[in-house]
Parts: C-alpha cells; structure tokens; sequence
C-alpha cells in the first residue's frame, strides 16, 4: 500500500511537470534586443541628445511626448541626476515587426527599422534600469552584437575600469561581443548615425569584423581577448578604433589603451603590422613595388613566432615571419617576367624588406612613443623564460620593453603567379 501511495505520487508529479511550462515567459513583442550599446561621459547639464529634423517636425506637428522614427528623442533628464551622473548610455534595438519583415534589415526604412534610446546614470546597470521607466519592453542583452565607447569616456581610468568589471561580470552578454573606441566622437552621436548600408548597428558592425579573415587591414579582437589582456598586463590592451561620416562609419586601427584608459591612437595602415606581431593574420592582400610596378601580392599563410636570445646581460627578441601567397596581378606587355625565376626572387625580397620594415616602424613607435607592449613579448619571456622574467619583469612597460632588442626575420615565399597567356 505504501509503495502504491509513493508510485502515485510520483506519477502526479511527473504528470504536473508539462503543466509547469515557462513561468518567466516573455513575448518576443515585449523584449528589446540590444543589438548595440554606446557608453559616453555625461557632464552634469548637457542635454541627452542633439535635436534632429525629425524631432523638431515632430514637435511641429504636436507630437510631444513621443519617440521620434529615429528614437532621437531629447528624454528629459532623471529628476535625481546629480553629479555622480557619470554614464550616458545609449542603446540601439531593432523593431521587431520591421526588423523581421526585411529579413534582418540589409536597407529599408531605417526610421522605422530600428529605435535608439539614450539616459544617464551613476553606473551603466543604473542607467539601463532608467530606461525601463520609459520603455514598455524587457531590454535584453542576449542578441548584443556590439559595445560602442566614445573617447572621452575611455580617457577616463575610473568609467573605463567600472566598464570593463561590469561587462566581465555580466552573464547575459556574450563574450564575443565585439567591442570600438570612437575617434574623434560620441558613441551616442554615432549610434544615431543613418547608414547606408544597414539600418542595424550591432548586426552592421559585426559584419564588418566578419571580413577580418579575409581583411588584414581589419582588427579582430573581441571583448573576451580585451578582458584577458587587460587582467595579463595589468590594464593595457588594443581596441578596434571606428571613425564615422555623414552615413556610414569605417573600423581600422586602434585605440591603445595603458593603464586602463585611452592613450593614443594608430594609423589605419599599421593594423597589418600589428596584426602579424599578434600572430592572428589569416589572409589578405599587399602590394609592393618592383621595379616600377605595383605588384598585388594575395597571402594564403602568415605565421610569426618568437625566440629569446640571452648573451651575458644582452636580452634580444627574435621575430620570425613566414609568408606565402601568390601574385595576382602584374603589368600587361611585359612579357617573360613573371615565368622568370629571378625576377619571382626579386619579388620575394621586396615583399620581405615591406614586412620587415612596416613590422619594425610599428614596434618602435610602441616602444618609443606608447611605451606598451602590446605584442606579447613580456608574456613569452614571462611563459618560456620564468627566470629571466623575474630579473625584468620590473616596470616592464616603461623600461623593459622600450629597451629590449627585438630583431625581425622575414621569409616571403611565391607559390602561383595566377592563369596568364
């Protein structure tokens, strides 16, 4: 008899389990799927957002009180704000509806096809909380394509240190997100940006990045290998640097963070060198000059590797660079010259002495004018060389790495010349 009361308790219970179904269960109508969210320095008094065409017609037209097409709203200020108010926050969500009916956006009515909402606050938590004051949706952070930061914030150590320890303990965003520093700029006057490519911020920018294999003049690191360098080199790392127009923006270069905040900034061009010191180069396109002709050179492979050599209290760092490709254009009339075996080797050899020097330029701009090591030299001494890591490890940054002797080996190797007559 008790063992039948205990079987037909456990089949109740079994039975319920359907019945118990998703208690927490929100309509996809009443989420807003952050696809992209800017942090800025709010100065105490300075309005929320720029009045903008829309807005103003709105207001013509007696429609105050509501969100432009834009989103651009001037929201007032919380009455509470004082002068811990420190964040401004601005979020981009697409609309549902819109969003769904074009198929993940690609054009169409970009007044219509995305919202942007901006508030302040005394931490970003805080201000998102705001939002929800003004937003008859759940703002959800599983779908965040993209955190956006406008550079005055990150010459901010303290905001810029709160951020990072926010994003690092935040489990609903995924550490792939990818992560910008706007140059020159706000990351809420970019977010308000009308592109012409894709009315979805998060959704545009991680295409961007998604050509980075394919780019070598495109960054390609993400919040979680921002986070691990920040912790490795006690507050230094790269972020991907983004400038914007009048309706479209552009990622290139980097923002060079030391000691938790913004201090410089490189050029578009010197992505390809770090890039091949940072060993995460997977193809892209060079062009060199031989002779008179620019030559495009396609790299199918790009290694780099490190050695240390000690001699006595002489520390050098080897940097070996291997490269394949193939060349894929030349000069129409010339003939014989890319069949011939020397002129292929004179190739190599400018290919080379471009890396070799585009590679040496930038490591001594880090190590002159930075003063960052931002291509994990300390760490391999650190992981290879324990020994010799604890006589230098010292202020490493300011008076390790400018003073190490790093030496680059390149190694260029043609292996097709393409179909030519």
């Amino acid at each position: 008899m008790k063992n039948f009361k205990k079987l037909l308790i456990f089949l109740l219970i079994f039975l319920l389990l359907p019945l118990y179904g998703c208690w927490d269960l929100k309509e996809i109508q009443q989420r807003a799927f952050i696809f992209a969210i800017g942090y800025d320095k709010y100065e105490m008094g300075e309005p929320l957002a720029k009045e903008t065409k829309p807005q103003q017609e709105a207001e013509k037209k007696g429609e105050e009180g509501e969100v432009s097409k834009a989103g651009q709203k001037n929201h007032q200020i919380p009455e509470s704000a004082n002068e811990q108010y420190r964040w401004l926050v601005t979020i981009a969500f697409p609309n549902v509806k819109k969003f769904g009916a074009q198929g993940g956006g690609g054009g169409g009515d970009q007044e219509t096809a995305r919202f942007v909402v901006t508030t302040v606050g005394i931490r970003g938590h805080e201000a998102v909380r705001e939002l929800n004051t003004r937003l008859n949706k759940f703002v959800d952070f599983g779908h965040t394509q993209a955190v956006i930061i406008g550079e005055e914030y990150a010459k901010d150590k303290d905001l810029f240190k709160e951020l990072m320890d926010g994003l690092e303990r935040e489990k609903s965003m995924k550490r792939k997100v990818r992560m910008v520093v706007v140059k020159d700029g706000r990351a809420q006057d970019l977010m308000h940006l009308k592109t012409i490519f894709e009315p979805v911020y998060g959704s545009y920018i991680r295409g961007i990045f998604s050509m980075a294999s394919n780019n070598i003049l495109t960054p390609v690191e993400d919040v979680n290998t921002i986070l691990r360098e920040l912790h490795e080199s006690d507050g230094n790392t790269l972020i991907p640097k983004i400038t914007y127009g009048e309706n479209d923006f552009k990622i290139s270069g980097y923002a060079v963070i030391k000691d938790y905040h913004l201090i410089g900034w490189t050029e578009d061009i010197e992505t390809r060198p770090i890039r091949i010191l940072r060993n995460n180069v997977g193809a892209g396109i060079m062009t060199v000059d031989v002779q008179g002709i620019q030559v495009p050179f396609d790299i199918t492979l790009l290694k780099t590797s490190k050695k240390v050599v000690v001699e006595g209290d002489k520390i050098t760092m080897l940097v070996k660079i291997k490269s394949e490709g193939n060349i894929i254009g030349h000069s129409m009339g010339i003939i014989g010259e890319v069949f011939d075996t020397k002129y292929i080797e004179t190739v190599q050899k400018a290919l080379e002495e471009k890396i070799k020097k585009e590679v040496t330029d930038v490591i001594l701009k880090f190590q002159n004018q930075y003063k960052v090591d931002a291509f994990g030299f300390g760490d391999y001494i650190k992981k290879f060389k324990p020994d010799l890591w604890e006589k230098v490890k010292e202020d490493w940054d300011d008076k390790g790495f400018p003073n190490l002797d790093i030496r680059v080996e390149v190694n260029a190797k043609i292996r097709n010349i393409g179909l030519v007559r």
